[in-house]
């Protein structure tokens, strides 16, 4: 049998160990009752929050290029350019 400790900590409640253990041992889990547990944890330990990397991904960036090209090409992809 495996065992884990959770430190005492917001992000782990009693509902979430429960549902882990369970898991562990191997016992019957609700699939429906384990994803609201876990999705509705809000304690995040991310140094950046998911919504804020995404919505910088998805801002406009412009490619400046040499002023003998004269163009500037305005983007929303994912990818990062560099000038």
């Amino acid at each position: 049998m495996r065992y884990f400790s959770f430190p005492l900590h917001p992000k782990y409640n009693s509902i979430t160990y429960t549902y882990v253990r369970n898991f562990l041992n191997n016992q019957p889990i609700k699939t429906y009752r384990l994803y609201t547990a876990i999705k509705n944890n809000k304690y995040k330990n991310e140094l950046m929050p998911v919504t804020l990397a995404r919505r910088l991904l998805r801002t406009k960036r412009t490619l400046v290029l040499p002023a003998h090209i004269n163009i500037t090409l305005i983007t929303n992809s994912y990818d990062v350019i560099h000038s």
